[in-house]
């Protein structure tokens, strides 16, 4: 059952048929406030033509249950609205639909796309289903109650037919799949790593040449895991003690990023500042430890370089070993990709002079955007970021 201890955990990653520079899958995330809504649609052929197609359905579908409207009203506006291919004569766009409620039930609507595949408790989950006719298509529609650590995955018809003439003569079979996503479910915390791997095990096996357009979809209910991290005073010095009690008392890890705030916490808590000088990575400076405080970074340099882990682990190419380096940047984006639903940011508007011309707005100094791109990768990564300022 939902509550506002889990968190929707929702991510996705494409590959384009090889030589196409648009995907003919589209995904659409959406919500109201009371469900969350999810539309992965695969349009017919590939290119312009198949992107304008799934874009399309997934855009009405979710807009329309976000809206309020029931899915026979979902298709009928589909039947009317969707452009018909001239050389086939068609207009045809599949579609995997999932709407998760915040009252812990879920529904589920499938037409023409692989199956889903629901994990829980380690093991596959069968749905009850229930067959929808509409003109000559057939629906698939499933409603259940979801659970935490529960593993919905949904994809495209690319991620079946991968490796067909290339590796595997009948491409990846479902049983397969499954294999390999109850294992996934079972070592990975987050969705992305899920849908990452995905993927890449498709790409290998089209030889980097997919035959297809090829999205996996990913959702993972699981706790709300929050992380604060505070950086940069506030300019008005009596905040000081306001900051570090509220950094004291919230729930979850605790990050400080920057010399200045470290100090301040360690006067403010009458803590000592514990720096390990025998740990050096060559570009970035050396990470503290302060009692109570999970982990204490240098500032700037260090948030740039894990922003630039984050953004690397995005990309359809990353090096995960890159997570396990015993430096600041390292175990911080750590902890945002997979130790971290919620980030909360403590920022003061104190210019350090060592980072900026003192003549220029605050919101212009380079811990603020430093700070802010943190913020917009995270965010990325489908996590909930606020910014609290003093």
């Amino acid at each position: 059952m939902n509550s506002k201890f889990d968190f929707i955990d929702i991510a996705f990653d494409s590959l384009n048929k090889y030589q196409e520079e648009l995907c003919g899958d589209h995904v659409e995330i959406t919500q109201n406030e009371y469900s969350k809504i999810i539309v992965l649609s695969d349009g017919l052929g590939s290119g312009v033509k198949a992107n304008i197609l799934s874009t399309l359905t997934s855009n009405i579908a979710s807009t329309m249950l976000r809206l309020g409207s029931d899915i026979f009203e979902v298709l009928e506006t589909l039947e009317k609205t969707l452009p018909t291919c001239k050389v086939r004569g068609l207009a045809y766009s599949t579609f995997t639909i999932i709407q998760i409620f915040n009252d812990g039930n879920l529904y589920i609507v499938e037409f023409d796309n692989p199956r889903v595949v629901y994990i829980r408790n380690g093991e596959v989950y069968k749905l009850e289903e229930n067959e929808i006719k509409f003109k000559d298509k057939t629906i698939i529609e499933s409603r259940t109650t979801y659970q935490k650590g529960d593993v919905i995955t949904g994809f495209s018809d690319g991620v079946v037919h991968t490796g067909i003439g290339k590796y595997i003569d009948l491409g990846w079979q479902r049983d397969e799949i499954t294999k390999v996503l109850l294992n996934l479910a079972g070592k990975e915390k987050n969705a992305k790593s899920i849908s990452k791997e995905i993927i890449e095990i498709c790409n290998i096996f089209s030889d980097y040449e997919p035959g297809d357009d090829t999205t996996c979809l990913v959702v993972k209910i699981r706790d709300i895991e929050k992380v604060t991290i505070f950086s940069g005073p506030p300019k008005d010095k009596v905040k000081d003690h306001q900051i570090i009690n509220d950094l004291k008392n919230v729930y979850g890890k605790k990050v400080i990023c920057g010399g200045t705030a470290a100090n301040i916490y360690a006067r403010e808590a009458n803590e000592e500042i514990i720096t390990d000088i025998t740990k050096l990575d060559p570009g970035i400076p050396p990470y503290a430890k302060i009692k109570g405080i999970d982990l204490v970074t240098e500032g700037v340099l260090t948030l740039n370089k894990t922003v630039n882990i984050i953004e690397q682990y995005l990309s359809k190419e990353f090096d995960s070993t890159i997570l396990l380096k015993d430096n600041g940047a390292s175990k911080l984006a750590n902890m945002l990709i997979n130790e971290c639903t919620h980030l909360d940011i403590f920022i003061g508007n104190a210019i350090n002079p060592a980072h900026q011309n003192p003549y220029f707005p605050d919101d212009l100094s380079i811990k603020w955007k430093s700070t802010h791109s943190l913020a917009k990768a995270v965010e990325k990564l489908g996590k909930e970021v606020s910014f609290i300022k003093y």
